[in-house]
């Protein structure tokens, strides 16, 4: 059997997310944050699907008006804002689009990236519980 490979994406949909990437852009094209990272998604998962059979994906966001986190029903504080917006699997038209769907939160809604961070490794391991994999952790 050939070897899986698994990627959770976290994106960030706070307020300050819908900020233009560059002053410096030419009159009339505005590409705020979270486009340029909800493109290099996509991109990202389609260009891996094409070579690769085994791979699947997930999407969280957080800084979200939605909560649907597993961490959130739970007793603990601190997980609200963060969004599974596609579970573990292998990439979808359906999750494509949820992708693209993402906008940015409103100013006030508040954005832990350690919370996110928590409850998506937490998602990871449950998700996969029975499967053997390396788990690698990329710090760029």
């Amino acid at each position: 059997m050939a070897a899986k490979s698994i990627m959770h994406f976290v994106v960030d949909c706070s307020s300050t997310m819908g900020l233009e990437v560059s002053k410096d852009a030419p009159a009339g094209s505005t590409v705020s944050k979270l486009t340029l990272a909800k493109s290099a998604m996509m991109t990202y998962c389609c260009q891996r699907t094409f070579d690769s059979k085994t791979v699947e994906f997930a999407v969280s966001s957080y800084g979200d008006e939605i909560t649907d986190n597993d961490m959130a029903n739970t007793d603990q504080e601190g997980y609200e804002g963060i969004n599974f917006l596609a579970r573990m699997d292998k990439v979808k038209q359906d999750t494509l689009q949820r992708i693209w769907r993402m906008e940015v939160s409103p100013p006030g809604v508040e954005a832990d990236t350690i919370s996110a961070l928590m409850a998506t490794t937490d998602a990871l391991m449950k998700s996969k519980l029975n499967y053997k994999y390396n788990r690698t952790l990329y710090n760029k």
